[in-house]
Order: structure tokens, then sequence, then C-alpha cells
């Protein structure tokens, strides 16, 4: 989205003084990702989250800067609010059509107002300059002024020609299948029952919330205009939008949600506009107005405590209450403390949402962590993992190779192996495989049938299983196929390898040897087929040679956190002897000032155009700090004092 300065400035004075970069500053620290694009009137660009429509418009922004003014000067100010200016209010119903409504809440508010002595026109050209600057293109005074108000307070606007409007009905519905509407971009849309639209006594005229019908376009032969502003199910529009790869400004502030409250009050800045002489002079006579309900707005119960303790600093309740009021919250206090949401805070829903706007006003940057020590626990299982490595590499030495199969198993597979049914999925994103797997000997059998053509097969598989409903394990499983040697052989050779007794081993295997109609049930063409299974955690308990060098654990001796400010880089490329080690010259960089953060080689190489014994290498240079970005006059100064430093100590020239 982009703003122009002056515009927050006449709706927020108390920040008129504000320069344009400190105005990029302090919408970044708010959470708004903010770009300054230079030109002869330098604008702002700002990248607005998904969670925060209010900030599609000049007022929500100039809302959230006049609320952080407020509070750096530690005042308290009402919230800034676009108030009805009592045009609409005045206007006598409009007779001429009958409304009708969709009885389902898809539109609580639809309010609309018939202008005539309409005169299509160029906009006066301090609208054109605006709107081009916040990249818009200019079309006609009437296309402008809707899209222009829509970017200063958020509210979409629709404009249809009121003398195509054919009948005495006007009607909000849901399509009608099969239904068809050619809108404004000149394609022609196929309706169906899932979409709003609004309709004349014939046909189709709107695409309501996304994209008007070319039937009622606005025109230069436009005498009468009938202004719409309303209030659409969000889950409808965004609906629609996707189903018709539509997207436009208006469905974007409809399906993330725009302030309710506001309908009426931009309609009366549009009567004013139009009623001026740089518009036309036209008249607004009449007025269709419903409203089915208000959005109801839930209290936000939550203890002062408990944003502290999520933060992990103090708050005074007297602070985080003038946060949340200067955001246009009301805080009751009573038994437990309540926040209302103020209409254009769609996001604010939970406690936890409050906490965010307290920490985001104070600055998230000076927010100073509470540093907790913690012992990091390592899980059974995770012991388990670590040590398995190490039975993975004396199997592997016997020639197996290691498989991953998945976790759901079939009810095909429980019956073959006569397997306990251990839990059903809900919703498996393949209805066959909907069971957890008891055992990891289904997936080994599976994957010895699409392996038919190797032979021998050997392989196996360390992995979570489902014993029963309540219990998860690791298992350690083997699969033998199209081998002459019999299954005592391998079971005292991977006892030999894993330093168990052998007898020991054997009675502790779960040991299955497929019988003819389970292998032909698998489409298994091997002759004989044996499954080995033993839990890991009863594998480890028996085994006397523990594979230590998995085992030990890692001494970390410390880590540097990664700077928060982007690195600058640099490259440099020398021309020095060919003896000279590239690793000792990285190293040498590195040690030159404390902004160089890394050092990264990515050419080397040698020619006789650099003549006799001499090579050319080439490095990155990454620049950083933790405590600020760095500016790039003072890089170039570092860099170049580097390149001298390389001169006078390995000779080199700098290419």
């Amino acid at each position: 989205m982009r703003i122009i300065p002056k515009q927050l400035a006449q709706l927020a004075p108390e920040i008129s003084s504000w320069s344009i970069e400190k105005l990029r500053v302090e919408l970044s620290a708010l959470g708004f990702e903010t770009e300054v694009l230079e030109g002869a009137t330098s604008i702002l660009e700002l990248d607005l989250a998904p969670n925060r429509p209010d900030a599609l418009s000049v007022l929500g922004i100039a809302r959230e800067l006049r609320a952080l003014n407020a509070l750096r000067k530690n005042k308290q100010v009402p919230t800034l609010r676009l108030e009805a200016m009592g045009f609409f209010e005045a206007l006598p119903h409009l007779k001429t059509f009958q409304l009708k409504m969709p009885k389902n809440n898809l539109v609580p508010q639809y309010r609309a107002v018939l202008f005539e002595n309409i005169t299509i026109q160029p906009s006066p050209r301090w609208l054109q300059t605006e709107l081009a600057l916040m990249g818009h293109r200019p079309v006609n005074n009437i296309v402008d002024l809707t899209n222009y108000l829509m970017l200063i307070y958020g509210q979409p606007l629709h404009a249809f020609d009121a003398d195509a409007i054919l009948g005495d009905t006007f009607t909000i519905r849901l399509a009608k299948t099969g239904e068809k509407l050619e809108t404004l971009d000149h394609v022609e849309r196929i309706l169906t029952p899932e979409m709003l639209v609004a309709v004349d006594a014939k046909e189709p005229i709107d695409l309501v919330g996304i994209m008007g019908g070319l039937n009622t376009e606005v025109t230069t032969r436009t005498t009468h205009v009938l202004l719409q502003s309303a209030v659409f199910d969000s889950r409808i529009i965004s609906k629609t939008s996707q189903i018709l790869d539509l997207k436009t400004d208006g469905s974007l502030r409809y399906e993330r949600g725009i302030d309710s409250s506001i309908a009426v009050p931009v309609l009366d800045q549009a009567i004013h506009f139009l009623r001026s002489r740089e518009f036309g002079k036209a008249k607004a006579v009449s007025s269709l107005n419903h409203e089915m309900s208000t959005r109801k707005i839930r209290p936000i119960v939550y203890l002062p405590e408990k944003i502290d303790h999520l933060l992990g600093f103090r708050t005074t309740f007297k602070k985080q209450a003038s946060i949340l009021e200067l955001l246009g919250c009301q805080v009751i206090q009573a038994e437990n403390f309540k926040v209302v949401p103020p209409a254009w805070r769609t996001d604010l829903i939970i406690w936890q949402d409050l906490a965010e706007e307290i920490a985001r006003m104070q600055n998230y940057d000076a927010v100073i962590p509470n540093k907790k020590l913690s012992k990091t626990l390592i899980s059974k299982h995770e012991s388990l993992l670590e040590w398995s490595e190490g039975v993975k590499d004396r199997i592997v030495d016997l020639g197996f190779s290691e498989v991953l199969t998945y976790s759901f198993i079939s009810r095909q597979d429980l019956d073959i192996l006569g397997l306990p049914d251990t839990g059903e999925l809900a919703n498996p994103l393949n209805p066959t495989l909907r069971f957890l797997r008891p055992s990891l000997l289904p997936g080994l059998a599976r994957a010895v049938s699409q392996n038919a053509v190797f032979d021998p097969i050997l392989i196996f598989e360390i992995g979570h299983v489902f014993p029963n409903k309540s219990t998860e394990q690791i298992n350690f499983a083997l699969a033998i196929a199209g081998t002459k040697e019999p299954t005592s052989a391998w079971t005292s050779r991977l006892a030999d390898a894993l330093g168990l007794d052998s007898k020991e081993f054997n009675a502790s295997l779960h040991l299955v040897e497929l019988k003819d109609n389970e292998r032909v049930m698998y489409k298994i063409r091997k002759p004989r087929v044996t499954l080995i299974e033993i839990s890991l955690e009863t594998l480890k308990l028996k085994a006397r040679a523990i594979p230590s060098r998995y085992y030990n654990p890692i001494n970390i001796v410390s880590y540097r956190p990664i700077s928060k400010y982007p690195p600058v880089t640099r490259d440099i490329a020398l021309i020095l002897l060919r003896t000279t080690d590239s690793d000792q010259v990285a190293k040498f960089i590195a040690t030159l000032n404390p902004f160089v953060e890394y050092v990264e080689l990515f050419d080397e190489f040698i020619s006789d155009r650099f003549g006799i014994d001499m090579k050319s290498i080439a490095f990155h240079v990454y620049y950083s700090t933790h405590e600020r970005t760095l500016f790039d006059e003072e890089i170039n100064l570092v860099h170049s004092s580097i390149e001298d430093s390389l001169r006078s100590t390995f000779k080199a020239q700098i290419r």
C-alpha cells in the first residue's frame, strides 16, 4: 500500500512535522515494513500483514501514528475516528427502487445515495496526482472519487449508472446456477449459487464486493448515479474471489474485514465532494438504507499479570490501559478486566492479541529480555535414536540397506499379519492407509514386494510404532529375502554384530516367516521371506557393545547470535603468489576490523596472464554489527583499509 505523507498530516496534524524518514522508522517499529519511494514527491510503501485490514487505509495508519505520538509524550488523546456529517441521514428514502436483501445476514449493512445532475468529467488535478502516486490510474470524477475514499478511509464504494438499472426493484441475492455477468473488465463470468450478486428486474448487474457489471457502468452519458457503501459477509466475498480467480482492491478489504462503523460517514464524504464545483455540483436526492445487524464485538477478558508473564517484562495496569485506549479499545474495570476492541480491529480476539499490541506500541526492540535458565531435557526416544545410529552402522556393515516406510497401514496389513487395531485416523490423507502401525513388519513386507528384481533383499528400518492405543515406542526390524542361508545363521550374525548373546537375542525377537498365502497377498514371488522385529529399548538393554562414538554428548563451548541487522557485502579480488594459502588470507581479512563478520572464498584460478607463479583469488566479505545498521560510507572506508593491508602484507594486486 502506498501513502503520501501529507495525507497522514491532514488526518493527524500532530505528526505533520515528522520527516518521511522518521515516518518510515516509526511505521517499521510498529510492525509495518515500510520503504521510501523517492521521486518528485516521495511516498511511503507499506507491506501489511493479512490480519490488519484496518491498516489498508490512510486513516488506519494515521490512527496508529497518532496513538504512538501520544504515548511517547505521555498524553491521552481521543482515538482518530471518522464521524458522520449528517448529509446521508437528512436524505429522504429512495422510492424509485424497492430494496430486497437476503435473510441470511450476508449483507449486514447496505447504504446508497442517488445523485442527479451528474457531469462525467476528468477529476481535479490534485486528485489525479494523488491517485497516480498511490498506484491508481485516473478514470473520471466519479470512479476516481470512489477509489480515493476507499484508499483514504478503507470503505469500498461502487457507482452504478442509475438509469441503466431496469425495473423498480434492486435485489441482492445468491446467484442462480448458469447466470452470467459481464464485469467491468469485459470478461463474462459464469455464476454459481455460492456467489452474491445485485440484480435488477432483468439480470445481474454487480458481483457485489468484487467488481461491477458492464451493463451499469458509469460512462460519459451518465447523468444519475447510485453510489453504494455496504458491508458484505467476508467469507462469501473470499470464496467468490477464489472461484473466479478475481482479486480487486475492494474484495481484498471485504474478505479481510472492514470497519462496520464507517459506511455512512464515507457516504457523507462523497456527498460533500460531489456537491462541490470541482466535481460538477451534483445533487444528492435520496437514499437506500438497510441494516440487518451490526457486528457484535465480544469483550476480551484478561488479567494484567498474564500480560506481564507472557511478555517477560512488567507494565503497570495504568500503562496497559493507556495503550489500549489510545488504540481505540474500551477498558472496563470490574471483577475481571475486560477490553472491548474498536469496530475496525477485527484481529483482536484473545488476550494474547492485547499483549502483542502492548509490546508493539512500546517497540519490540526496546523490550529487555528476561533470561530464564532451564535444563534441556532429552527425551527417552531422543536418546534411543542417538544410540541407534551405531546400530545402523553395524547393520549396514552386514550388507543391509535402510528403508523408511509409511507410519500408516491398511486394514489388509492388519489382517494378513494378525496385528491388533491400535487406532484409526478420523481424517486420513489416503482412505486406504487409515491405521497407525503397531509394527514395522507390514511396511517391510511391502518394501520387499516393491523391490522384487533385487536378489537378495536385505533391508531394515528403525521407527516409531503404536503397540496399543496409549503406547508409542521405537522398534528395530529387518526383512531377509532371496538368500539360501537359514534364518538362524542371520540371527546369529546379527547378535554378533550388536554384541548380544545369541540365545538371549533370539528369545527377544518377534520372528515371522511369511506363509505362501501371505506372500501371495503381498505379491511377493520370493520362496522365503523372513521378518524380524525387536523393541529398540530392549535391544539397548541387552547389547554389551554400546556404539559410544554416536552416544557421546557434544560439548558446545559457546555460540554467537546472528545479528538482527542486515549485513553489507563487498567483493575483493586479488592477484598474489601461487604459494599463498587462501585460508590464511581469509583469516587475515577477518582479523582486520570488528565489522568483518564472515569471509567466503568464491573464486581461485591460475593463469599465465597473471604472471609467473601468480594466481587470482576472490572473496565475499560480509560486514555486520549487532548494534545498528552499517552505512555504505563507513564500509567503503573499512574495505579500502583492508585492501591496503593486503597490498602491504601479501604484496597483492587488487583486481
